[in-house]
């Protein structure tokens, strides 16, 4: 956790998970975004930058995050067992941009002749 006033996202994702309670990082996170745009959540502040600079992830208050993790759990939970998700659905999303982690895998000739202009 960065602080004991408040979790940005990646915190409280990771307490959820703990706690046996995953949801969809990538759609809880898309609500986070949107729940802060139209102001009805509202950020405590911002994590200190890292070492390699930029901005902090913000942080919001626990409580909000884990009365919006209640509401959006029986929307955002996947109830198939981990062998039957795709890799990408495993992957999940790693910071607040919302870009999903896609595995790599090689692209054949006949995919990169079909992608070329």
């Amino acid at each position: 956790m960065t602080a004991p006033l408040g979790w940005t996202v990646s915190d409280a994702l990771g307490q959820f998970d703990a706690a046996g309670m995953p949801v969809d990082r990538a759609g809880f996170r898309a609500v986070v975004r949107a729940a802060r745009r139209t102001g009805t959540l509202k950020p405590l502040g911002e994590t200190r930058s890292g070492e390699r600079g930029g901005r902090g992830q913000i942080l919001y208050e626990i409580g909000q995050l884990q009365r919006l993790h209640a509401a959006l759990s029986p929307w955002l939970t996947d109830s198939r067992p981990a062998s039957m998700l795709q890799p990408t659905e495993l992957a999940g999303d790693d910071d607040e941009t919302g870009l999903r982690r896609v595995p790599m895998r090689p692209v054949t000739e006949a995919e990169e002749a079909a992608d070329a202009w």
